[in-house]
């Protein structure tokens, strides 16, 4: 929600949509010196949001805003790789617990665009291989460890663990 002239206003678009249009602008085909002031916030937004206690914006919508605005979600989980710690790791367990359901079914848990598939999956990928001990170390609860497991299980061999959540899809 936004101030406006004394009334609130709810925002119009998401921080994908955001990033998604920061995208559409080709940010990183303007000349160098400006695509690099682009890149250094989109970088420096991602690291201060992912130390902050209680961000403006929950890091799991700026994750979904520069992995959009850049067209891929490497850069950003590097850099939440390389930031373990209390802060950071609450929210890689808000993100995963924001996320799962979407991910579970093999979808993007911030957009429907077909383009998306590659970035879902580094996504998935990404956590099955470095979230969970995180999240133990967090102290999230067994299921979501379970829920992130799974992610690295084929599609229809979701559905046959014991600790499948019942997510149901359309």
């Amino acid at each position: 929600m936004h101030l406006v002239y004394g009334l609130v206003v709810p925002p119009m678009y998401g921080m994908a949509e955001v990033g998604h249009f920061l995208a559409n602008g080709a940010w990183q085909e303007w000349p160098a010196e400006q695509a690099a002031a682009v890149g250094e916030f989109l970088r420096a937004w991602w690291t201060w949001t992912l130390t902050q206690p209680d961000p403006p914006e929950p890091a799991h919508e700026i994750f979904a805003l520069c992995t959009e605005a850049s067209g891929t979600p490497e850069p950003w989980l590097g850099i939440g790789e390389r930031l373990a710690g209390p802060v950071p790791d609450r929210h890689l367990a808000l993100a995963v617990t924001e996320w799962e359901y979407e991910l579970l079914g093999d979808t993007s848990p911030w957009t429907e665009r077909e383009e998306d598939e590659r970035k879902r999956k580094k996504l998935s990928a990404w956590l099955v291989r470095h979230a969970p001990a995180r999240l133990r170390a967090h102290g999230a609860s067994e299921d979501l460890l379970h829920r992130v497991r799974i992610l690295g299980l084929e599609l229809h061999s979701r559905w046959d663990d014991p600790y499948w959540p019942g997510h149901r899809y359309a």
